[in-house]
């Protein structure tokens, strides 16, 4: 059963409507349109994750999409966290197209179009999603469940290579 919907983020929308209302010269137009890219990139592989999600049995899970805590004075999000009777599943979706290299020292290197691009490694931002997830429930004195946690790659197109090292 879904209890929080995927919606289309209030910073895409933003973004759309500040690209309508500033002239194509403008000097930021370029970094506010590669920031929107992103953001509705990582939306429709949310929206292609949330298809599969709401094939599962509705007595069985409890979904929420999109989901932000704050702990103590920290926020922190999870793309998609499924709740069942004994444990927490997060789910963490990239929608990456190009080579995806996971080298040794842990950095994702994505080669497109001959232009490589360093990103922050999704595996280790998962795994501190689930310790933030853990100390959220323990300091709101509520049961703490096995948390489990995985990375979706929702884009087809991307091909995923690791290091023979890589742990």
């Amino acid at each position: 059963m879904i209890k929080k919907q995927l919606i289309i983020s209030l910073i895409i929308l933003e973004q759309r409507a500040l690209l309508g209302r500033i002239p194509q010269d403008h000097p930021k137009r370029q970094m506010i349109e590669e920031e929107r890219k992103k953001y509705e990139a990582g939306y429709r592989g949310q929206k292609s994750v949330k298809y599969f999600l709401d094939l599962l049995p509705d007595d069985e899970y409890y979904i929420f999409h999109d989901l932000r805590l704050q702990n103590n004075s920290k926020y922190f999000q999870m793309d998609a966290v499924l709740l069942i009777t004994a444990a927490i599943l997060i789910l963490e979706v990239k929608n990456f197209s190009g080579h995806l290299y996971f080298d040794k020292s842990h950095q994702v290197i994505r080669t497109l179009n001959d232009r490589r691009t360093c990103f922050s490694n999704p595996i280790a931002q998962v795994k501190l999603q689930a310790q933030q997830l853990n100390n959220w429930l323990k300091n709101n004195k509520l049961p703490v469940l096995p948390i489990e946690s995985v990375v979706i790659f929702s884009n087809s197109s991307a091909i995923i290579e690791a290091d023979d090292s890589y742990e």
